[in-house]
């Protein structure tokens, strides 16, 4: 393994601790040099509002505005300039440095430069009475009194409901002696009184939306319902630089608080209305929502979607002449974003992975331009750090020293929180480097850093370096002290935020699933069975126990697991480590076994013999892979929802053994009894490889053995096992009966479950209508319609609305095929089970089986066989399901789309459910949970089993399986005897020679 596999998690963190800070404890009052201390400190350089105990770096700055407001009282204008100046060059857009700066320079009668701090000032916050007071000095210094009274009339109109006129006065004296207008200002003072007292008008402010978000913290939806009416007042104003302004304080301060799913929904809501209503020419609040969503998505480790909003930023870029904050920010994130990308985000492949690096190293190179020209040291900062991440792939690695050496005495010198985080990403460069020096001069940075870390309450950092140190020692093998390291990494990240939101803690284990896989792969090289297997099971399932209703993580031990099994039972655990290496752990009654397996023939092998030698294969399967966009295709006979850049996170080609999978799974779902023999033999050649790579290993552990539990990690829940070829040239169903688990604890919950016997054998549905819908599409020609598409159907999840717009828009709004099978296959179950409950055509609604969950009589049935269209969306998986009949228009308040959002919240008590769909075992990928789609949703609805399918299904095939289990079913056998059983009558030809293939079984 490269050296650069191993930067992920400090990768995630490369701008960790960049915060935005509030100062809460402010005394408030009236002139314009007090005024300046209530204003929101924003440093624009992290995407999250902290509103704990403020960082060494805002401490640091905080006090030098103090000192320089100070001066500024006792009229040491210059001096205080000098201090102003300091800090806006490390906190550009610090709002009451700024209002002081522009005061100073007022007061120095320098207009023109007071004039474009003013400007940014009001750029930050346009209803901050501060910024007028500023602009109406600035007016009247000018001569131009009318524009004065205007602005002043706004400041009064922002202002506090009592203003102390008397330090009002005395500022307007002092403001024009210095500016030379002192009758000016004196008439202008007077006017201001008068004017004062009878202006009875006070207008919204951002101030006081912030106070009024900021008191609902704690509750998720109301900052959410506040968000929404605040942003509607500004727009009903036409002030949509306002409203977005809205839309990110609610999202900063919900984030904040732990709620980083509802902050990307108010964020996505506030993009929507940047796309529809504009920014009011605002650029510095469009840039900073932009940027903000950018964080979002990083933080949530979805960098191809952090990515599509870089087009959009680019727009707003050097619009702000003194703001350069999110000029910085949103290519530093571009950068840093691109760096971790997946090659499929290269829409035409037209690049290779140096080629995509390389634009990364243009985002940050441009972003560091930027903060020099415009002297802002704490976005050079920020550049420089993105230049590191952009150069630690190793053979740049000097490069990247270089950068981090310079930065880090940066940071230091300006006392910036991110020296932290490029000690890191350059202890990272010194590893790449690959000399003993370096390395050493690694592990000792990780150490110190880490120290300092843990001395300041920085958990991630410190765990981040921690796993980063042990991941170093793990490279060279060191097992022995790798793995205490990794023990201390999850100990530490039990500090960390107890998200509410199971999406929110999807991607919190993600990380903690890299120390357990490091974990797992240090035990595994131990010889320790009972531990690989207690890291696994941390490692696993997580979330998806915490929906199916344990309320904490339950350590499951492998006695356990052992007692659970049967004599002729083994389970099988695997865990990937590279596209080349894994690990599996084998367990039965007995016995455990750990096995670090490696085989780097496995992928060059089916590179050289498959893909890259078979020309006439190779072609069909660039023609089937070919899809730059959602198409609807009619294969056999059901609809399937493709698209070539598909899931980021696990389904697109970010390896070599993420191609042969797909070179599997595309022969299987694509087959046909005309394809050409080289196509064919390819698959079978396919299915042989997979099975020496992942059963030979261990079979001489499977002696006695008739029942295997498989535990699939990664790539491994798509791949079919009961499909792979032994040597004997049997497919593996025929050796054994098999069935799959996502965990232990999980296998051991649903076991625990318990329904009464007394429920009705069957509910079946099948023969649904499908009609033209009236919906029209959305637009979806760009990066921009698909993130609007995404932020209306997450909202509609939100709220229970229809998302047909979204299905129209995407698979087109014309009918899907009519599946007269489906319809013959659920009325053949009745002549099987006589008192199986049968609804077809008009019948199969969304309503009906939805109020059938509500009344409870869903909890009635043993199984539940849904034979219909099915539909798999990883780019939005919210959107993931199955169709019920779905009419032109919607059917008391249902689109006729059953979500996996809403399969997760019906209320089933069935032993099985049973999809007689296009591959509903499909869905999106996250480390350590497995596959969250369908399947999963419904575990969580309260159905013990499920039998779903990994391709396109056939429609006679379909016809012959089904009818076949249900004779089985109406004997009283085990459904997963039955199913393993039925798949080996088709391989012997049971049902016709024709469907021998395991495309059709």
């Amino acid at each position: 393994m490269s050296p650069s596999g191993y930067s992920w998690t400090l990768k995630v963190l490369s701008l960790e601790g960049l915060l935005l800070k509030v100062n809460s404890s402010i005394m408030i009052r009236f002139s314009i040099l007090q005024a300046f201390r209530i204003s929101l400190l924003i440093i624009s350089v992290g995407g999250l509002i902290e509103a704990f105990a403020q960082s060494a770096q805002e401490i640091h700055y905080q006090k030098l505005v103090d000192n320089a407001q100070k001066l500024s009282q006792q009229n040491n204008f210059s001096e205080s300039l000098k201090i102003t100046s300091q800090v806006q060059q490390v906190l550009a857009d610090k709002l009451n440095n700024l209002i002081l700066h522009s005061f100073n320079l007022i007061n120095l009668n320098d207009l023109k430069a007071a004039n474009v701090s003013a400007q940014a000032a009001k750029a930050i916050d346009p209803t901050h009475y501060a910024v007028h007071f500023c602009l109406a000095y600035i007016y009247a210094a000018e001569g131009n009194i009318d524009k004065a009274k205007e602005s002043l009339t706004l400041a009064i109109q922002y202002g506090p409901a009592a203003f102390n006129l008397s330090e009002i006065k005395t500022e307007f004296e002092t403001t024009g002696k210095n500016t030379g207008k002192p009758d000016e200002f004196k008439n202008l003072s007077e006017w201001f009184e008068q004017t004062y007292a009878s202006q009875k008008q006070r207008l919204n402010t951002l101030n006081r939306s912030w106070e009024s978000l900021s008191a609902l913290a704690a509750n998720a939806e109301s900052v959410k319902k506040e968000t929404i009416a605040t942003a509607t007042i500004f727009a009903q104003l036409k002030q949509n630089e306002l409203a977005l302004a809205a839309y990110y304080f609610g999202s900063a301060i919900l984030q904040n608080n732990g709620y980083p799913s509802e902050a990307l929904e108010v964020a996505e809501l506030g993009y929507a209305h940047y796309q529809k209503n504009g920014f009011g020419g605002n650029d510095y609040q469009a840039a900073r929502l932009l940027a903000h969503l950018m964080d979002l998505n990083i933080r949530k480790f979805d960098f191809d979607r952090a990515l599509t909003y870089v087009d959009d930023g680019k727009k707003h870029l050097n619009k702000i002449e003194s703001l350069p904050t999110f000029d910085v920010q949103i290519l530093a994130f571009a950068a840093q974003a691109q760096a971790r990308s997946t090659p499929s985000f290269d829409k035409n492949k037209s690049l290779s992975p140096e080629q995509i690096r390389e634009q990364a190293r243009s985002y940050a190179t441009q972003a560091y331009t930027i903060a020099i020209n415009k002297k802002y040291k704490l976005g050079e900062a920020i550049a420089i750090n993105a230049l590191i991440v952009s150069h630690d792939d190793g053979k740049n690695a000097a490069t990247g020293i270089n950068y981090g050496q310079k930065g880090l005495l940066l940071a230091r010198s300006y006392n910036l929180d991110i020296q932290e985080t490029i000690a890191s990403n350059l202890a990272f460069c010194y590893y790449g480097l690959g000399t003993d020096a370096s390395r050493n001069q690694a592990y000792q940075m990780y150490r110190e850093n880490a120290e300092n870390a843990l001395k300041n309450g920085n958990w991630e950092t410190a765990a981040t370096d921690i796993n980063n140190l042990g991941t170093l020692l793990m490279y060279v093998e060191n097992w022995e002290k790798a793995a205490p390291l990794f023990e201390e990494v999850v100990k530490l990240e039990g500090y960390g935020p107890k998200y509410t939101n199971y999406r929110d803690r999807l991607t919190l284990y993600k990380r903690q699933v890299t120390a357990y896989q490091n974990l797992i792969k240090c035990y595994a090289h131990l010889n320790n069975a009972e531990k690989t297997f207690q890291a696994m099971e941390a490692s696993r399932s997580r979330v998806l126990l915490e929906r199916l209703g344990e309320s904490s993580y339950k350590k499951v031990s492998l006695t356990d697991l052992q007692n659970l099994l049967q004599p002729d039972e083994a389970c099988i655990m695997y865990s990937l480590t590279a596209g080349h290496e894994i690990i599996i752990l084998t367990v039965s009654k007995k016995y455990s076994q750990v096995l670090f397996h490696e085989d780097p023939r496995f992928i060059g092998d089916i590179k050289d013999q498959i893909w890259n030698k078979n020309k006439t294969v190779e072609k069909v399967e660039r023609d089937l892979n070919n899809l730059n966009k959602f198409v609807v295709s009619d294969i056999g006979r059901q609809v399937n929802v493709a698209r070539d850049n598909y899931d980021k996170i696990a389904l697109a080609p970010k390896s070599d053994l993420d191609k042969a999978y797909r070179n599997v799974n595309m022969r299987l779902t694509n087959f046909n009894n005309t394809q050409v023999p080289e196509f064919v033999t390819s698959l079978e050649d396919l299915l042989y490889r997979f099975q020496k790579y992942l059963i030979v290993p261990v079979s001489n552990r499977l002696s006695g053995v008739k029942n295997l539990i498989i535990a699939p990690d990664d790539i491994f829940n798509f791949i079919p096992f009961e499909a792979l070829k032994t040597f004997d040239k049997k497919y593996l169903v025929e050796k054994y009966n098999i069935r799959y688990v996502h965990s232990a604890s999980v296998l051991m919950h649903l076991q625990q479950r318990t329904y009464v016997e007394s429920r009705k054998p069957l509910l079946a549905m099948g023969g649904a209508i499908y009609e033209e819908m009236s919906q029209q599409p959305l637009r979806n020609s760009s990066d921009a319609d698909m993130n609007l598409l995404q932020a209306e159907v997450s909202e509609n999840v939100k709220t229970g609305k229809s998302q047909r717009k979204a299905y129209a828009t995407l698979n087109g709004k014309g009918p899907m095929a009519y599946l007269k099978g489906s319809l013959d296959e659920v009325k053949s179950f009745s002549k099987t089970i006589s008192t199986a409950e049968i609804y077809t055509g008009n019948d199969m609604t969304e309503n009906r089986i939805k109020e059938f969950s509500k009344n409870g009589q869903l909890k009635n049935y043993k199984v539940l066989h849904l034979a219909t269209h099915g539909f798999v969306i990883p780019e939005i998986p919210d959107l993931s399901g199955i169709a019920m009949s779905v009419f032109k228009e919607e059917q008391g308040g249902e689109d006729g789309f059953l979500t996996s959002p809403e399969i997760a919240n019906l209320k089933l008590n069935a032993d099985l459910t049973i999809l007689s769909a296009c591959e509903t075992a499909q869905g999106k990928f996250f480390s350590g949970e497995g596959v969250t789609g369908i399947t999963q949703s419904l575990l969580v609805a309260g159905s013990n089993a499920a039998l779903v399918s990994l391709w396109k299904v056939n429609d006679a095939a379909t016809m012959e399986f089904m009818s076949n289990f249900y004779k089985e079913v109406a004997k009283g056998k085990p459904y997963s005897l039955i199913v393993n059983d039925l798949k080996k009558r088709f391989i012997k030809g049971d049902f016709g020679k024709e469907f021998k293939h395991p495309y059709f079984w």
